[in-house]
């Protein structure tokens, strides 16, 4: 099981499986949500999730018609993205996890449209686009 929260610690979620699909996002959609490089990711099963604290108080962003973004309205910390095409499951932000979590990164995506700025530096498989390209 882990757990997770906000910076204000006002929304507080725990999960019982094993992150999986952990995965860097470099879309400019995440680089501007996250203010960095790419969001980072853990996908949990929408039954393995519990929200201990602050579930109602969510605020959310539809980024595109199918896109959502879950954060904290009073500290701002982005918690959660949910996608229309991946019913069942929702993708939490690695930076959430409140303890050490076994976590490995698996694959960077959507590189085609990565910061300029920054150089992957790693050797982990890179999808122009999605993971299922």
């Amino acid at each position: 099981m882990g757990i997770g929260n906000c910076l204000c610690r006002k929304i507080r979620y725990e999960f019982d499986d094993e992150p999986s699909d952990v995965s860097f996002c470099h879309c400019s959609i995440c680089r501007r949500s996250s203010g960095s490089a790419f969001g980072a990711f853990f996908e949990a099963r929408n039954e393995s999730v519990r929200f201990v604290a602050g579930a109602d108080n969510l605020a959310r962003f539809n980024c595109t018609e199918r896109l959502q973004k879950q954060f904290c309205p009073n500290c701002g910390t982005m918690i959660s993205v949910t996608h229309a095409d991946y019913d069942g499951v929702t993708y939490f932000a690695l930076g959430t996890l409140a303890e050490d979590v076994n976590v490995t990164p698996e694959y960077h995506q959507y590189v085609g449209s990565k910061a300029p700025w920054h150089e992957i530096g790693d050797s982990l498989p890179k999808y122009e686009n999605g993971s299922d390209d």
